[in-house]
């Protein structure tokens, strides 16, 4: 019987493919229209990393949280659960996200009670063939999203299940900063 290697994503992959600057809207748009093209065309193994990738958009979290969720809210029909963070011993409350149907859910529950949840590394791999970006860029996507908007680093840091709130300050300081400085030059440059 023949072995296979383990999938395993590389590091150069991986920090080639980290983007800070992802916008919300944008990622959910192409992510949905993924889903939902992968759904009409029957691929619903494409169309569940879809789903886990909006799911770890809306919510803000890590990938593991994001299959952990997916897989029970599908198989409990549940919009809400309660998780486990990965990191710490905190809980996160995630959501299903709203534009997903009971029907679109009720052909992947099918799907997943057959074959089952993909490995992280293969939602991963998915993630930057199919958008170019790493997952933890989709959870970056969201902090930026919140932090620009001015909700406090303490919201952001119990929102994202993250354990301290010393790299959401960092984060978020360096978010203000590049906007403060934008507003200088767009400013200056309308003054001249």
């Amino acid at each position: 019987m023949a072995k296979f290697k383990k999938f395993k994503i590389s590091h150069e992959v991986l920090s080639k493919t980290w983007a800070r600057n992802v916008d919300l809207h944008e990622a959910l748009n192409k992510i949905t229209r993924s889903f939902h093209e992968n759904m009409k065309e029957k691929q619903y193994n494409k169309a569940l990393k879809d789903l886990i990738l909006l799911v770890q958009l809306v919510n803000g979290s890590r990938i593991s949280e994001a299959m952990e969720f997916t897989q029970k809210a599908i198989l409990t029909g549940e919009k809400k659960l309660t998780i486990k963070a990965k990191k710490g011993s905190n809980e996160r409350i995630m959501i299903m996200p709203q534009h997903i149907s009971e029907a679109e859910i009720s052909k992947i529950r099918k799907w997943l009670k057959i074959s089952g949840i993909p490995s992280r590394d293969s939602v991963r791999m998915y993630c930057v063939r199919r958008f170019g970006i790493n997952t933890h860029s989709l959870r970056y996507a969201l902090i930026t999203y919140l932090a620009k908007r001015g909700v406090s680093p303490q919201l952001i840091t119990h929102f994202t299940g993250h354990r301290k709130m010393d790299f959401i300050l960092r984060y978020t300081e360096k978010i203000t900063a590049e906007q403060v400085i934008l507003e200088i030059v767009s400013e200056t440059l309308q003054n001249l």
